[in-house]
């Protein structure tokens, strides 16, 4: 099964995303202590927010609205 992603600021999430999740399973591997596992955790978290909105930082909304031609 493959998922078709047409928006690119949402594809480069999930890629963010699952480079975050990926390296958490290699820091779990090694044996690594859970704080330092939260901070990849926390990467994917955000990265996933930023698709559904709960995270809304100022550039993200810089790209969001630069990308619409507003008053022209």
């Amino acid at each position: 099964d493959r998922i078709l992603v047409t928006n690119l600021r949402h594809r480069e999430a999930l890629q963010r995303t699952r480079d975050a999740l990926q390296k958490a399973l290699e820091g779990l591997d090694a044996g690594l202590s859970g704080d330092l596992l939260a901070v990849d955790h926390k990467e994917a978290l955000e990265q996933l927010g930023r698709i559904t909105g709960a995270v809304t930082p100022d550039d993200l909304l810089d790209h969001i609205f630069g990308n619409f031609c507003i008053g022209k």
